[in-house]
């Protein structure tokens, strides 16, 4: 725009030089070919500052587009880059989720041979019968949970048992926080195994626990999470500590 206002300005003051030199008397024709030759000089400047400002312009239009396109294609590449850098570390991260599932499953058909946790996942209302001189023995998980991530575990023994231990396996860690099998019963909570999904209970009152025996445990998670027991039994003597028979 400012190119344009001093071309105009320009070409007025041309035109008005041509103009004076014609009304000038015949004595000064020098002065007339002055004024011409002025004129003159002032329009071809005129043209080449035309010029040299559209040159300008149209060299800052080419300077602005490139660096759009450079910031455009920087934009794409480093988005593309980032992509490809998330992408690897995500399969990197399935894959190893999924080699860690797999070796979960593959150690799944082992766990009914370890004697420090209950075999196999028994389904809530077993009856699981007598077996290696243990009596058999009745248990239930709760409706109603006690409190916020605890579950509780209601069971009968079909037989006596000269040491009343428990052990419980849930689905997430968990640990015993009580017990119950009638009037004035006592116990304390024991640690079955090293897995942190395993929790125990043992009666020091009633003991040894009669045939028929009703009582409870209470179990916790150790996030408060919903707990869900999957197996329950009678510990064997072998397992209960010596110091807690």
């Amino acid at each position: 725009m400012f190119g344009f206002i001093i071309l105009v300005i320009t070409l007025l003051i041309a035109a008005a030089a041509v103009v004076l030199a014609l009304k000038l008397p015949l004595q000064l024709q020098y002065w007339k070919f002055m004024s011409g030759a002025i004129a003159v000089g002032l329009l071809l400047s005129a043209i080449l500052y035309w010029q040299q400002m559209r040159a300008l312009s149209f060299a800052a239009e080419d300077r602005e587009r490139a660096v759009a396109a450079g910031s455009d294609r920087a934009t794409t590449e480093t988005a593309q880059r980032v992509t490809q850098e998330v992408g690897s570390r995500y399969e990197k991260q399935v894959a190893a989720l999924t080699k860690k599932v797999a070796d979960l499953e593959a150690q799944l058909p082992n766990q009914a041979n370890r004697s420090d946790i209950v075999g196999g996942n028994t389904a809530a209302g077993n009856n699981t019968p007598a077996a290696n001189g243990m009596p058999g023995i009745f248990w239930i998980q709760g409706d109603e949970a006690p409190g916020k991530g605890s579950a509780e575990v209601q069971f009968r023994v079909y037989g006596q048992l000269a040491v009343p231990a428990f052990i419980a396996v849930c689905d997430r860690p968990c640990r015993a926080v009580g017990g119950q099998a009638g009037a004035g019963s006592e116990g304390i909570a024991i640690v079955g195994s090293s897995d942190r999904e395993v929790a125990g209970f043992i009666f020091k009152k009633p003991k040894p626990m009669p045939a028929g025996t009703e009582g409870t445990i209470t179990l916790q998670s150790s996030g408060r999470e919903p707990l869900r027991v999957t197996a329950f039994r009678i510990l064997r003597d072998s397992e209960v500590p010596t110091n807690l028979k």
